[in-house]
């Protein structure tokens, strides 16, 4: 179980103290509320709760006026529908997104969540989990994988009554700006009952957040997320982003749910709140602080992208060593693999190889039609958008693009120190002398290289950093003999560059390790 508060999210979208500073005059001027509210009143309350008391007086002075929507009409006020702030992370490409949203999204497809819970706006999560292939609806043809799409549960008229063993869900109990368009839509069809429910489900005020047993038109909904935490939270780890758990009707039902044998928290965040605590003393388990909570930091090492890099790359290790029967994986000078990701790290090799290498190399060799999945034809990878990802933990079939990326690593002397794979998704960049390298399959036929698109997007960015290029080719447990087939790879690969140097297949090398490249002249 992962909860998400605005830790998650914070520096994507405007905060509740930015967005009471910088929108608040503006909103009460659409409304045609300026001068009604007294904001004398909101100068001692600290800066990250003043939306929240300002958004009760102004819901107040709406409900007086007689507005039926009064929590549309704010959202609106306040660009919730359609300033870009809220809206530009949301809809763009992957690589928009924060290194944590795509670890979230990847480990949703690969299995690893219960579910998800967030306590967001915006939709940015949603957008990721849509990009690496976990769409909101059942695709239309089977798949092999744990998690093949997400639903929301924002409100149960507009919740499946049943969800499928392979759909995750998304709780979002204090709405988001999705169903607020929605609402929208609804207000101008003229279904206003719908437009009522959406939009009501958006928890903005002070009064609302602190206590909602007294709301009766909340009552009915509140119960169905809390019955999904009873049945959720027991018995599980459960990870807490960047919440402070201050809502207290919420908080009183977490209290119940973590007191089950086996049930465990991790509290990931800069402050441990007094919400942290009463939950922390409510465990069946005596735990001191230090056993839940990992402390971040916005901006220094570890913060919210590097615990999820790291906890990525423990998992690709963890994956990668079952597919080698166990055995520790070891670089060419003999060094371990997991020496590097004991810890925490600021960054790694092997952190970036997992986030950014690998993905591209299993949609590569995936999309080439080199695994053989029942369920899965090598059509069905969606190459257009770029980041589908493929599960590492599907272990029904043999995975030898997974044995091919073993034999890759213990290739790859000294930890791979002086490599850049962050800034070349699906390349190996040796800085020292600026050579390309691009590893390729070659134990099958293999015409389709569009899976690269996005290290030949790099490479079109970065033209001038490349002084050389080549190509190496791996077998499923050693580098490729074939010199035919290699030479079919350069080929291929000359075909896709977009500079006439690199589109001459004589101009790209063929190698068998990464020391070759190491040892050529500068």
């Amino acid at each position: 179980m992962l909860f998400c508060g605005a830790g998650l999210s914070v520096g994507s979208v405007p905060g509740a103290a930015v967005l009471y500073r910088d929108c608040h005059q503006g909103a009460e001027d659409r409304l045609g509320l300026s001068g009604l509210i007294d904001h004398g009143r909101f100068q001692t309350i600290d800066a990250a709760s003043r939306l929240y008391a300002w958004a009760d007086a102004v819901l107040d002075a709406l409900e007086q006026r007689g507005d039926s929507l009064p929590k549309l009409r704010l959202a609106r006020a306040l660009g919730l529908l359609d300033d870009p702030k809220w809206w530009g992370l949301a809809e763009i490409d992957f690589r928009g997104n924060s290194p944590r949203h795509r670890v979230i999204a990847r480990f949703a497809k690969e299995g690893l969540w219960r579910s998800l819970w967030s306590f967001n706006w915006d939709c940015i999560l949603e957008n990721t989990l849509e990009q690496i292939g976990l769409p909101k609806r059942r695709p239309a043809f089977e798949t092999p994988w744990e998690k093949d799409h997400y639903a929301i549960h924002l409100h149960s008229v507009y919740f499946p009554a049943t969800i499928h063993p392979r759909g995750l869900v998304v709780h979002k109990p204090h709405g988001c700006v999705r169903a607020l368009r929605v609402a929208d839509i609804a207000e101008r069809d003229g279904d206003l009952d719908k437009a009522e429910a959406l939009s009501y489900r958006l928890m903005i005020g002070e009064r609302e957040l602190k206590d909602r047993s007294a709301d009766t038109k909340a009552i009915k909904e509140d119960g169905l997320f809390a019955s999904q935490l009873g049945s959720a939270v027991p018995a599980t780890l459960n990870m807490i982003l960047g919440w402070s758990l201050g809502e207290e009707s919420l908080m009183k039902q977490l209290e119940v749910c973590v007191n089950y044998m086996g049930t465990r928290i991790a509290i990931l965040d800069p402050t441990f709140s007094g919400g942290h605590e009463r939950l922390r003393l409510c465990l069946p388990a005596a735990v001191d602080q230090s056993q839940v909570h990992f402390k971040l930091d916005f901006l220094d090492c570890p913060n919210r992208d590097d615990i999820f890099l790291w906890q990525q790359s423990l998992y690709t290790l963890e994956r990668l060593e079952c597919v080698n029967g166990g055995t520790a994986l070891l670089d060419r000078n003999g060094n371990h693999w997991r020496s590097t990701v004991a810890e925490c790290p600021r960054e790694t090799f092997f952190c970036a190889w997992a986030d950014e290498f690998l993905p591209v190399w299993t949609r590569l060799c995936w999309s080439a039609g080199l695994v053989e999945a029942e369920k899965m034809r090598s059509h069905r990878i969606d190459l257009e958008r770029r980041d589908e990802h493929i599960p590492l933990g599907y272990n029904h079939v043999a995975r030898p693009d997974l044995q091919a990326a073993i034999t890759m690593l213990e290739r790859i002397p000294g930890l791979g120190r002086d490599i850049n794979v962050k800034d070349w998704p699906g390349g190996l960049f040796y800085e020292p002398n600026q050579t390309l390298v691009v590893p390729l399959p070659c134990w099958g036929d293999i015409n389709e290289l569009r899976a690269l698109r996005p290290l030949v997007d790099a490479l079109r960015r970065q033209l001038g950093y490349v002084q050389r290029l080549a190509v190496w080719p791996l077998d499923k447990t050693a580098t490729c003999s074939d010199d035919k087939r290699s030479q079919h790879l350069v080929e291929r690969l000359a075909a896709l560059m977009p500079v006439p140097e690199f589109a001459d297949p004589g101009n790209i090398r063929i190698i068998h390790s990464m020391e070759e490249v190491s040892h050529a002249s500068h």
